[in-house]
């Protein structure tokens, strides 16, 4: 199974590495994350922006954020 390596000096990615790293049931990603810039991504062919607020990693969508567990589930 591939491991997300994380760009050491982003803490943004290193957060989003250890997400799905440890995610428990890796088979329901069916959509790749891949860093495009410190808190952009490409998810599928979205690209996305991403933040990490009190420890928790943040989706904007619309005019706010989804937490990741949210976002993903919309998949």
């Amino acid at each position: 199974m591939a491991v997300y390596v994380p760009v050491k000096s982003d803490p943004v990615d290193l957060k989003v590495a250890d997400y799905f790293n440890n995610f428990p049931d890796r088979s329901k990603l069916k959509l790749m994350f891949m860093r495009e810039t410190s808190g952009v991504y490409q998810f599928g062919s979205k690209r996305i922006s991403v933040r990490v607020e009190s420890n928790k990693i943040l989706i904007r969508v619309g005019g706010g954020y989804l937490g990741i567990d949210e976002f993903i589930d919309q998949f």
